[in-house]
């Protein structure tokens, strides 16, 4: 959840006075990489409250790092590196927003902003990761997919199925990063049975049993399991909408 705070050590290099626009450029990069560094902190501080008694303030706090990773975007807009830690951070600060905001069922206002902060999540970390081959913000794209893909069969919300798209890749992505894992794997094959019969694509269900047929018994989940089975028997393998 924090590679990006790896990368972005701060440089000291020395340059010629004969050369003020590398110098700008380097003044340029050097206030990016810091400003990347206090976003962090701010992260790292908001994970330090307590959730018991401050979850309100942890969320506050997330809203107050998505809005400023956001802002500072901008304007490091031409710094590649330090624009794609930005987003990544961004998107870390819409998605815990998201997870410390707990609207009730009933409260739909409150569930639609959820959904725009998750969406704001996958929209953000979805491209960073791509660039990166699935390394860095994986488990909070993961989440932010999943609950997308749920949120979208209540509401009907017509993205369901890029959504449900971003839900299988964000699983790639963790079954790459956790390849000895078989509950990353069963997860996998959860999205690609429900990702199939959503779009009605063979060669996902196809995937999904070869996954599931290489699930040791102890290792198989129940939903898992049921998903597999509605399939066989022609049945969507999630809930639809007033079920």
């Amino acid at each position: 959840m924090r590679t990006w705070m790896a990368a972005a050590l701060l440089t000291a290099a020395s340059i010629g006075a004969g050369a003020p626009a590398a110098t700008a450029m380097q003044a340029d990069s050097a206030a990016g990489e810091a400003e990347v560094l206090a976003i962090g902190q701010m992260v790292s501080d908001a994970f330090d409250l307590d959730y018991r008694t401050q979850k309100d303030a942890i969320r506050d706090a997330f809203i107050r790092i998505e809005a400023r990773a956001k802002a500072s975007g901008g304007r490091f807009a031409s710094d590649p590196e330090t624009a794609m830690q930005l987003r990544s951070l961004q998107g870390v600060g819409a998605f815990y927003a998201a997870q410390h905001n707990d609207p009730d069922y009933g409260d739909v206002a409150g569930q639609q902003q959820e959904i725009a902060w998750l969406d704001e999540t996958v929209r953000m970390l979805g491209p960073v990761l791509e660039a990166r081959n699935g390394e860095g913000e994986h488990y909070e794209f993961r989440g932010a997919a999943g609950q997308l893909f749920d949120q979208g069969l209540r509401f009907g919300d017509p993205r369901l199925p890029e959504w449900s798209a971003m839900r299988v890749q964000a699983n790639r992505y963790r079954v790459k990063a956790i390849p000895d894992d078989w509950f990353e794997k069963v997860l996998l094959a959860e999205a690609l049975y429900d990702h199939g019969w959503l779009t009605k694509n063979q060669a996902l269900t196809d995937e999904a049993n070869r996954i599931a047929a290489t699930v040791p018994e102890d290792e198989m989940r129940g939903s898992l399991r049921r998903k597999r089975d509605a399939v066989a028997a022609g049945e969507a393998p999630y809930h639809q909408p007033g079920d």
